[in-house]
């Protein structure tokens, strides 16, 4: 009949930008198979060789719209006053003001998106979104055809703008009252802050723009006037001919949602401190004090919430009280021996009280050498993400095996093995405190009277950890949702669309390291000013964490657990280099800072690499993540003595990343790399005090 050929494909599709239609055959073909037209205007926009035999339109979004830097403005304002009311007493106030706005864009929507409802769970329409038997775009009339397309170029990017407004005051009195010193304040602070999500699609008037069933039509008439004052018939045309729709059915089908939230915070706070007779060393000092506060924040769901594809699923509100009051004194025992001991008090209203006492001691052996150690207990209550009734959030990265998908005959084991569903985190109204003991011991030693080396040991440890749950656990006791419509063979029972976890107290966790300053300075003689330089070096011993089962997992030198580690890895060295040169008027700087390589498995113990590419090699080759360094100039030239002229270059040599495809919040790089993700960049300012 002359009718097109088909290329068989499985079922299972990516978003096109031209569309990819499910055939009778129950495989998915790209419209370009089918209309001349759709793979001309693929070639003509996607800019990529399309070598691809199956058919189809090969494109890279992200080089398109993809931003590393979002757009972002701010305004910062600050002021503070003070008046010496006596001899003995200073009232001061101060008040700031913050402002930033910023818009990110990511790849576009799809009709066939899913979309959430307010308890987390996900809606799936791989089956529901479709084209119409009658439809003009349809490949395959006669009969509605399952639809996956990428409306990126149609629509535009998916964007979220954020305008956020913050204001902070405080004033207070300090000064001194018979022996004692004293500072006590009142604090207030708000922010305020609206997203919006830019044209997001109404999936009741995309259904019946694209196939216009009476259930369908109905559905949106009642859901939109904007859709029931179009003509009737009005489709919504895809790919080459999106030119030919209206501007009123864009109107009813895309819509701007949003959300407004806040943070509060307002609180006094007191403290006093004075001498207490002479020990060998000096004088004993002492310090009391004590804080009260409330905190309240509030962040819901958009508008439109489950009506609406593409909106994010993250909210949480909380509100509390905090009560503080703790004790610090200095000990000077002899001219060599210096004590300090701090015990604080917390009592939180929705976690509990706390009791952490912190002691401390500094030995001068010679006159320029110093030993120096620390004990301390330590407190953190749960921040309202974390136990509060309302929080919900969505996140994807961690890497988890369906078992049972696998079990499914023919499955493909690229459908099953190291996926990467969305997570549903909830918070968890009974988790409990996350206490710690942290310990120090060190060395000074002042080399000569301009260098000198520091050096500290340093362990910390964490009981209680609050963890979101193992995402391979939650997956293998079945918290999850499935898509029955992604199965690709009779046993394949789908997808996962969402796994649900949430916090919980279940594990501790073992962090050592050490840490190294070396000091130096130069002075040149001669009117040349002085150089001064600082090398800092932090090396992980250890980073470990035990389940509660007692399953211990080590991580230093890892990318780590993402849900650890939030997916950055845990480099085992990371060293800075800082030097500045002042002559007169003029000051010049250099920075080096260095980003140590890491093993890219998510813990020492995997045998596997945490990703590898198609062929199966692993990736990065040699399952490491490359170290990467950069290095920063900075200069200033004082033109007055109130005005200063200043300017700097960011990552001078324009170092590029080396690949991580292993985290997210980045395409293909670290967080940690982010300067060479953007590249090389300059800036340059004036500074005036008034």
């Amino acid at each position: 009949s002359g009718a097109p050929s088909f290329t068989r494909l499985s079922n299972s599709t990516t978003s096109s930008i031209i569309g990819n239609v499910r055939g009778p055959d129950n495989s998915y073909y790209s419209r370009g198979q089918f209309f001349p037209a759709a793979q001309a205007y693929c070639n003509s926009v996607a800019r990529l060789p399309q070598n691809n035999p199956g058919g189809g339109c090969i494109t890279d979004l992200w080089q398109e719209i993809g931003q590393i830097q979002p757009d972002h403005k701010t305004v910062n304002l600050f002021a503070r006053f003070s008046k010496q009311i006596n001899g003995t007493t200073e009232a001061f106030a101060e008040m700031g003001y913050y402002s930033s706005d910023s818009r990110v864009q990511r790849t576009g929507l799809q009709p066939a998106g899913g979309f959430y409802l307010p308890d987390g769970t996900v809606v799936s329409r791989t089956a529901v979104a479709q084209i119409g038997a009658t439809h003009p775009d349809n490949p395959f009339p006669g009969a509605a055809r399952r639809l996956s397309y990428n409306t990126t170029l149609e629509i535009g990017p998916d964007v979220t703008s954020a305008e956020s407004k913050s204001f902070r005051a405080v004033a207070g009195l300090k000064g001194t009252w018979n022996a004692w010193d004293y500072d006590t304040a009142i604090t207030y602070s708000e922010s305020k802050q609206t997203d919006v999500t830019e044209r997001r699609i109404n999936w009741r008037v995309a259904d019946a723009l694209l196939n216009p069933t009476p259930a369908n039509v109905a559905a949106a008439t009642a859901a939109s006037a904007a859709y029931a004052a179009l003509p009737a018939g009005t489709l919504w045309r895809i790919g080459e001919n999106a030119n030919l729709n209206s501007a009123a059915m864009y109107n009813a089908l895309l819509q701007d949602q949003s959300r407004d939230g806040f943070a509060r915070n307002y609180g006094v706070d007191m403290k006093v401190s004075r001498e207490f007779g002479k020990l060998e060393g000096g004088p004993i000092g002492v310090a009391i004090g004590a804080e009260w506060r409330h905190e309240a924040n509030r962040l819901p769901l958009y508008s439109g919430f489950g009506d609406y594809i593409g909106l994010s699923l993250f909210s949480w509100s909380g509100e509390r009280n905090i009560f503080a009051a703790y004790t610090e004194a200095l000990l000077p025992v002899t001219k060599r021996l210096e004590l300090n001991a701090a015990l604080r008090f917390d009592k939180y209203s929705d976690a509990g009280n706390a009791v952490t006492p912190k002691v401390g001691a500094k030995w001068r052996a010679l006159d320029n050498l110093a030993l120096r150690g620390t004990y301390a207990h330590g407190f953190r209550a749960p921040s309202t993400t974390e136990n509060s009734v309302t929080s919900v959030a969505a996140f994807g990265g961690a890497t988890v095996n369906d078992t049972l998908r696998c079990a499914g005959t023919g499955v493909d084991s690229s459908n099953c093995l190291g996926v990467t569903p969305t997570f549903i985190q909830r918070g968890n109204p009974d988790l409990e405190p996350e206490k710690s003991r942290s310990a120090t011991l060190g060395a000074v030693w002042d080399i000569t009277p301009k260098s000198s080396v520091a050096v500290d040991l340093w362990q910390i440890k964490r009981t209680g950890l609050p963890v979101i749950e193992d995402t391979q656990a939650a997956i293998d006791a079945g918290h999850y949702t499935r898509d029955p419509a992604s199965a690709t063979t009779p046993t394949d029972p789908g997808g996962i669309l969402s796994a649900f976890v949430q916090f919980v107290n279940s594990s501790s966790s073992l962090t050592r390291g050490i840490d190294l300053e070396a000091k130096h300075r130069w002075d040149l003689g001669g009117g040349w000013g002085r150089v001064n330089s600082t090398l800092t070096w932090t090396h992980m011993l250890v980073q470990r964490v035990t389940d509660a089962d007692g399953t211990v997992h080590n991580y230093a030198g890892t990318h780590g657990n993402c849900e650890i580690t939030n997916c950055i890895g845990s480099p085992k060295d990371r060293i800075s280099f800082a030097t500045s040169w002042d002559m007169g008027t003029w000051r010049l700087g250099a920075n080096v800072n260095y980003r140590g390589s890491f093993s890219n498995k998510l813990e020492q113990s995997d045998t596997s690499c945490a990703q590898t590419l198609l062929s199966g090699v692993d990736a990065p080759d040699g399952c490491k993540v490359k170290s990467f360094t950069t290095v920063d100039l900075s200069g200033a030239w004082k033109i007055r003595p109130n005005t200063e002229l200043f300017g700097s270059i960011q990552n001078v040599f324009d170092k590029k990343p080396p690949l991580d495809s292993e985290t997210y919040g980045a395409i293909g790089y670290n967080p940690l790399d982010y300067s060479g993700a953007i590249g090389r960049f300059f800036k340059i300012g004036l500074r005036h005090k008034f």
